[in-house]
């Protein structure tokens, strides 16, 4: 038969669930944001290859 868990454990066990979603989130959030630079830094590059085009 199955023991069920303390109130204390069953706490434990949600904040090592809550701080290992919090650690993804927060790697998901780096990598999303050094994306988002770099499609930023690329949209630049076009803007002037584009602009650069327009006046030849």
């Amino acid at each position: 038969m199955a023991q069920a868990l303390s109130e204390e454990e069953f706490h434990r066990m949600q904040l090592l669930e809550l701080r290992t979603q919090n650690y993804q989130l927060s790697d998901d959030l780096r990598k999303n944001t050094t994306e988002l630079n770099a499609v930023r830094l690329k949209t630049v590059t076009l803007e002037k290859d584009y602009i650069k085009a327009q006046k030849v």
